[in-house]
């Protein structure tokens, strides 16, 4: 019986990976990976796999979930790596495969690294202690549209904490091709829950944080007010240059600020970058 290593590919590209994960990279025969929770983009598969010199075998959820691919050769082999981007615990199909791979006899180890759980507070000064539950803004289908991020928001206000507002990813395994929400889309979202439910939490002189491509060299952080947004997500201030280049985007909806939090938070609003 062999072991299987959880490694967290880190927020952005293949120089986050740690010394210890790639230690145990190099013990592996087989490294899988998947890119259904969220993608490196500051990178590409055939970048990772000539950065730790081992072949990548990526693997869809449909493999993840209902197949036993990873754990089969964990059994045969001294040691598998499975490369997760973020950190390998964020995500609950992960936890199901630990799960199982420890049902089976199979030793598991966990090579934490950065998510955005802990970048996107520190890169916008918020005290990470401070935060309450995350939801998720998803993208509306027909008739599909989840209000649950909204009390999820409202409840975390009424307590005075942060809320971290994750948004929507949609990858197309098939063709290749993903969607990712835009802050501009999250923000008009919010913006017609709180013209239908009328809670205060998406009103015009609410602070909302947004925080983009964390990890990078270059990351995103601007502090608005839903009232600097068009119920279409454009904005009413005048900006000449694009603050928000395509990635992978954030919301933070704070709760009650303490000094230093409003202060940084200041340095950071969208008026001074106009």
């Amino acid at each position: 019986m062999g072991t299987l290593v959880f490694i967290g590919l880190g927020l952005f590209d293949e120089r986050d990976l740690t010394f210890k994960a790639l230690d145990y990279i190099s013990k592996s025969k087989y490294v899988f990976m998947e890119e259904y929770t969220s993608r490196l983009m500051g990178t590409t598969t055939k970048n990772i796999e000539k950065f730790i010199n081992k072949e990548i075998t990526l693997l869809a959820r449909k493999e993840i979930e209902e197949s036993d691919i990873i754990l089969e050769k964990a059994e045969r082999c001294d040691m598998v790596s499975f490369l997760v981007p973020g950190d390998p615990m964020t995500a609950t199909t992960h936890a199901t495969l630990l799960l199982e791979a420890k049902k089976k006899g199979i030793k598991t180890i966990l090579v934490p690294n950065a998510s955005i759980y802990s970048a996107a507070p520190s890169l916008c000064g918020l005290q990470h202690y401070k935060f309450g539950r995350t939801t998720t803004l998803v993208e509306p289908e027909g008739d599909y549209f989840p209000k649950s991020p909204y009390y999820v928001i409202k409840n975390n206000l009424e307590r005075g904490e942060h809320t971290l507002v994750l948004l929507d990813i949609k990858i197309d395994e098939k063709k290749d091709e993903f969607f990712l929400m835009s802050p501009e889309r999250a923000i008009s979202l919010l913006k017609k829950m709180e013209k239908e439910e009328k809670g205060g939490v998406a009103e015009a002189s609410r602070r909302v944080v947004i925080v983009g491509n964390a990890g990078s060299s270059s990351p995103v952080v601007v502090s608005a007010r839903f009232g600097d947004f068009k119920e279409d997500g454009e904005s009413h201030l005048k900006i000449e240059k694009n603050l928000f280049p395509v990635g992978i985007y954030s919301l933070i909806i704070p709760g009650n600020l303490h000094f230093l939090e409003k202060e940084i938070l200041e340095m950071c609003d969208i008026r001074r970058m106009l």
